[in-house]
């Protein structure tokens, strides 16, 4: 990989977190032999985290705007979207591709963040009757808190790895609660927290 690319891996990793990208890959000339500083562009694969809304036209002309201006010189942005269907071309830059941005895999993370919530809304209220539940105000916007955080991170879930999301059972229902929580905090019924 070339000076100029490797010398701004912190720039670039900041921009990839602006637009939400998930990897972004090196290829061409800039990634391997014949790079020449002066009329040579860089070529880059990008693949985008899925948000909602989507908003890629952006996202997509963002990072490539920000990457033309971070080195001075034409840059060419391909999606993984459009590796899958130019098959010929996805092959032929297959040997001069070098990952150069990945996001950490946020799925771990984003499970013991879960587990942690749940954990501590089980340790204060164990032993617990309604009665002391409802009488006790730190006690309730600690528990309602830590649900939030608990249907906020399965949200993110859902949209990261969806497939984990899946497994986790009545996981509409525990955002829609999260919801709730959140901007329907006059109808939240103790009982049913």
């Amino acid at each position: 990989m070339i000076g100029i690319v490797e010398e701004r891996r912190t720039e670039i990793a900041a921009l990839c977190e602006k637009y939400g990208v998930k990897r972004l890959d090196l290829f061409g000339s800039g990634a391997g032999e014949g790079f020449d500083p002066e009329v040579s562009d860089l070529d880059f694969v990008v693949s985008f985290e899925e948000r909602d809304p989507p908003n890629l036209f952006n996202r997509y002309f963002g990072v490539e705007e920000d990457l033309r201006d971070l080195f001075g010189r034409h840059v060419d942005l391909v999606t993984e979207d459009a590796l899958l269907k130019d098959p010929e071309f996805a092959e032929g830059i297959s040997g001069t591709r070098v990952p150069h941005f990945m996001r950490p895999e946020r799925t771990p993370r984003t499970l013991r963040q879960i587990t942690d919530a749940c954990s501590f809304a089980l340790s204060v209220t164990d032993g617990k009757t309604l009665k002391d539940y409802s009488g006790e105000r730190l006690l309730r916007q600690g528990v309602e808190r830590n649900l939030q955080i608990i249907g906020e991170a399965v949200g993110r879930l859902r949209r990261d790895d969806p497939e984990t999301a899946d497994r986790l059972s009545e996981h509409e229902r525990i955002v829609g609660s999260r919801n709730v929580l959140v901007h329907g905090y006059d109808l939240v019924d103790d009982g049913i927290v």
